[in-house]
């Protein structure tokens, strides 16, 4: 009995010492110099401890000395440049100067571009005839003026097609853009013959599956066209069936002229195909290449060591 009373009387004054102790700690810590005349918050007796009144330089904080960072190569430095200006920015801003141009201006502006684009187009067609002889240079030069000529009645063919969408409702352009859709051949993008059989395989199996495609839209369209066509009147589908016709003659006779020319390039050499070809893109067969922006800055990832 005498030894179970000393122990509970032992438990309950280590747990009196040990509340004074905390109490007496508490008061001493908190015993900070007040940072103003009357403030005694909990906030500014937390500052005062952690020593935020003091001043940020001088004997009580002295300052500490910049530690050196990492070195940066050219490609970690990408994101420290000005950024490069957008393209359409001074696509627009080239547009509001054309637009404060009088007519007259206007005019002279275009004949200097299209003499610009003239000049380029016979340095391309020196550059890339130098190889040739003067009779094959004659044949090059006669195919680009006849491909011009073509390229040329067909767009003025086509615009006078156009023009006769000009009168019509919206119903019935929608009709004809369905009968047009209906009509559309499958063009078929040829093989190489320096291709492997497994790359002829697989470009046979996609052009069957865009073969596929094709036929199915083409039902969509027909479908389409007959519920369109069902809401004009007589003489509004009459209009529509003959724009229709007119455009898929025009397509064919332009396909058969086209195929006719194709035929003549593939009689010429591979070196006039190739001057063809050079010649076709124009200024941007020789136009230098933009220079490159700077380089994004590289991104490191954190891999765990097992």
């Amino acid at each position: 009995m005498k030894r179970s009373s000393f122990s509970a009387f032992a438990w309950k004054k280590a747990l009196l010492a040990a509340a004074a102790l905390t109490a007496f700690c508490g008061a001493v810590a908190f015993a900070a110099p007040h940072v103003g005349a009357g403030d005694h918050s909990m906030r500014a007796k937390a500052e005062s401890i952690l020593g935020h009144h003091l001043p940020p330089t001088g004997p009580d904080r002295p300052a500490l000395a910049p530690t050196p960072g990492p070195k940066r190569g050219p490609g970690l430095r990408g994101h420290l440049l000005p950024p490069a200006p957008l393209p359409w920015e001074g696509m627009k801003a080239a547009r509001e100067d054309w637009e404060k141009l009088s007519p007259a201006e206007k005019q002279a502006a275009i004949a200097e571009a299209r003499a610009r684009q003239q000049q380029r187009r016979e340095e391309c067609f020196e550059k890339s005839t130098v190889a040739l002889s003067p009779a094959e240079k004659a044949q090059v030069k006669a195919y680009l003026e006849e491909d011009a000529q073509l390229r040329e009645k067909h767009r003025s063919e086509r615009e006078t097609l156009h023009s006769l969408l000009q009168g019509l409702a919206p119903e019935q352009k929608e009709a004809i853009k369905a009968g047009i859709a209906k009509e559309r051949k499958f063009r078929p993008h040829p093989a190489k013959p320096e291709w492997s059989k497994e790359k002829q395989k697989a470009h046979a199996e996609r052009e069957a599956e865009r073969a596929d495609r094709h036929n199915e839209r083409r039902k969509l369209m027909k479908q389409r066209y007959a519920e369109l066509s069902g809401r004009l009147t007589p003489e509004q589908k009459v209009q529509v069936e003959d724009y229709v016709k007119a455009d898929k003659e025009l397509r064919s006779m332009h396909d058969e002229q086209r195929e006719k020319l194709r035929a003549r390039l593939q009689q010429l050499s591979l070196e006039q195909q190739e001057a063809v070809k050079a010649i076709r893109r124009g200024e941007k067969a020789f136009a230098p290449r933009p220079p490159k922006g700077p380089k994004p800055p590289k991104k490191f990832e954190l891999v765990p060591v097992l």
